[in-house]
């Protein structure tokens, strides 16, 4: 993704005769529906702001509030576990952030406060802090007024790992080293980048040129008959809403707090960005977030119900749409295909290996792509005929490939079959495009390998 799209999604309040009309999030008098704007994939990095209404009984929050690790202790006793606050939560990097909790001035002390005018403090000169020039803007992370939020943390879209098709009678496997990129981003460095950083408590985004990824974890599932999925990633996001108050700078040497010269004050201004922690192992920042697996129906490549998956899941904004998650896992499907000549060359053997299809499409024996093939041959028949599942991660961890080919990791399968020799495998090769997947050397009907007739070799 573009450094751009990583940045933060900027929204603003204006006023008319009939209320409060939103550019990205609805404001009644309690509350705010912050919608979740599209962005096209591959890949999707950008930190969204999701759809949160917080219309929940506040001492009775749904489950996916909850992250998994503090479930045991929530459960038993939610009055206790919710009466705890953390200390400094919007700065506080040492440890996971606490999701769906609104954070106000209490708790996160603004760097700078709104004057009795609505004004931003600072907004109409130039000033310095945390080390950056800001010039005629101010940000006041506080919004003052009934039931208005500060800031939040809560769960972005999910991030599935490349490496992780999984289908039955296989284990899913996921490692340490295995990795999803969420994007890189250096602030611009522009005034209004400036004036976040300055005006938020624990900073707006990063300094340096950093490429952000989520480490997999040693994670082994035993699939029983029926389960298929993927391992996916939920990175946390903070957001944090205020006004920003900008006056202009004019004639190179004041702030001109004029509204002919475009002075304005945006209130209900929100910016997201995605929330780092530091690792206890190395010292580093890494992206907060969980990890979990997404049960999928074999035959469609969907994602069951959400009473099957984990309930961090349901949360607003954090499963892909259908249409992005079966995009995602088509560009998972990878296949070979080859004919080699067998006793004298009477007949054919057909080797054809491949992982990530539907199940609607080959069945999870392979006997809807075995049909295929017997139509290719002539309804002449097929012998010696075997499907079989493997788990293949030769390309996961060789270090003669510079990169991984997460195409040709994770659940796959091999099918071989002794076929008449007039079997055309450009019919072969054509049935495989239907299934989704690929010619490879089944593009002709002169039996080749490698491009040379097999004849020849």
């Amino acid at each position: 993704m573009s450094a751009a799209g990583l940045q933060a999604t900027l929204y603003w309040a204006t006023i008319t005769s009939k209320g409060v009309a939103l550019k990205g999030i609805i404001c009644s008098c309690i509350l705010f529906f912050i919608t979740l704007l599209p962005s096209s994939r591959p890949p999707d990095t950008q930190a969204q702001a999701a759809s949160v209404t917080f219309d929940w009984d506040p001492s009775d929050p749904p489950l996916w509030t909850i992250r998994p690790e503090k479930r045991a202790a929530f459960l038993p006793n939610k009055t206790s576990f919710l009466e705890k606050r953390a200390s400094a939560p919007c700065e506080d990097r040492d440890k996971p952030a606490d999701l769906y909790r609104q954070y106000g001035d209490t708790d996160c002390k603004p760097t700078l406060e709104l004057q009795s005018d609505g004004s931003c403090q600072s907004w109409d000169k130039v000033y310095n802090g945390k080390g950056t020039q800001v010039k005629c803007m101010s940000f006041c992370q506080i919004r003052k007024g009934f039931n208005l939020l500060g800031t939040y943390f809560e769960w972005s879209r999910e991030q599935p790992f490349a490496y992780t098709k999984c289908h039955y009678p296989l284990a899913c496997n996921l490692a340490t080293n295995d990795t999803v990129p969420l994007g890189n981003w250096k602030k611009s460095g522009s005034n209004l980048d400036q004036a976040l950083e300055v005006g938020i408590s624990g900073g707006y985004g990063s300094k340096s040129d950093l490429k952000f990824y989520a480490q997999g974890q040693d994670w082994s599932l035993d699939m029983k008959e029926g389960q298929c999925g993927y391992f996916t990633f939920i990175p946390v996001k903070k957001i944090t809403c205020g006004t920003l108050s900008e006056s202009i700078w004019k004639t190179g040497k004041s702030c001109s707090t004029s509204k002919k010269d475009g002075a304005n004050h945006k209130t209900n201004y929100c910016v997201d960005q995605l929330w780092n922690i530091k690792d206890k192992t190395s010292g580093k920042e890494v992206p907060d977030g969980i990890t979990i697996f997404v049960h999928t129906n074999c035959s469609t490549r969907e994602p069951l119900a959400m009473e099957k998956q984990d309930p961090a899941y349901a949360a607003p904004g954090v499963a892909l749409d259908k249409e992005e998650i079966q995009k995602v896992q088509q560009d998972w499907v990878w296949n070979s295909c080859s004919f080699t000549w067998f006793q004298d060359q009477k007949k054919l053997k057909v080797f054809i290996r491949g992982g990530g299809f539907r199940d609607d499409k080959i069945a999870s024996d392979g006997d809807k792509l075995f049909s295929a093939i017997i139509k290719c041959s002539g309804d002449a028949g097929i012998t010696d005929a075997t499907f079989s599942w493997f788990y293949n991660d030769y390309y996961r961890f060789n270090t003669k490939f510079p990169e991984p080919r997460p195409k040709e990791v994770g659940a796959s399968w091999f099918l071989s079959a002794i076929v008449p020799a007039k079997t055309s495998p450009k019919c072969v090769g054509d049935a495989l495009v239907g299934m989704g997947g690929f010619k490879d050397q089944c593009v002709e009907d002169e039996h080749s390998v490698n491009g040379k007739k097999v004849s020849e070799l």
